[in-house]
């Protein structure tokens, strides 16, 4: 987790143990975890934690929290084209690389969404690779395929 993280709660979701974390004013990571330790959550992990109560239940298609990643400006541009892909739905890598005007770069965007510390939340779960496979996934590419599958059904 990053070095910005004042609290933290855990949530337990239908993928997994999430380790949720926080600054004072916003969301900073999601980690999926295997145990849990004590937590401190504040507001925002609270909220969080509603939120993605909402999601899992297919009643919110869309986040709505105060997020900060930490990244290169390559590295955000890619994040903030994230946000953009709308529940249920999937692009490439390549697709991705051109949105977000490097259209050669997607191995440099498969990088990117690798290293995306708010998974779920910063849907890079629904990036995929040309022919349809799921290529990788951070975060377990079964945790990917269980996000995806879940997404189309709800």
């Amino acid at each position: 987790m990053k070095k910005t993280t004042e609290y933290c709660s855990y949530y337990d979701s239908p993928v997994g143990w999430l380790r949720l974390a926080a600054s004072q004013t916003k969301v900073v990571g999601i980690e999926f975890v295997e145990k849990t330790e004590p937590s401190n959550a504040n507001t925002i992990l609270k909220e969080t934690e509603k939120q993605l109560d909402e999601y899992f239940a297919g009643k919110r298609k869309i986040f709505e929290l105060p997020i900060q990643s930490e990244g290169s400006s390559f590295q955000n541009k890619v994040w903030a084209e994230l946000l953009t892909i709308k529940f249920g739905q999937t692009i490439s890598y390549a697709q991705l690389a051109k949105r977000v005007g490097s259209p050669k770069a997607f191995r440099a965007v498969g990088n990117a969404n690798g290293k995306n510390c708010i998974p779920i939340i910063v849907p890079c779960h629904r990036v995929i690779a040309s022919d349809g496979s799921l290529g990788g996934y951070s975060s377990g590419v079964a945790n990917k395929k269980w996000l995806l599958e879940f997404e189309s059904r709800a």
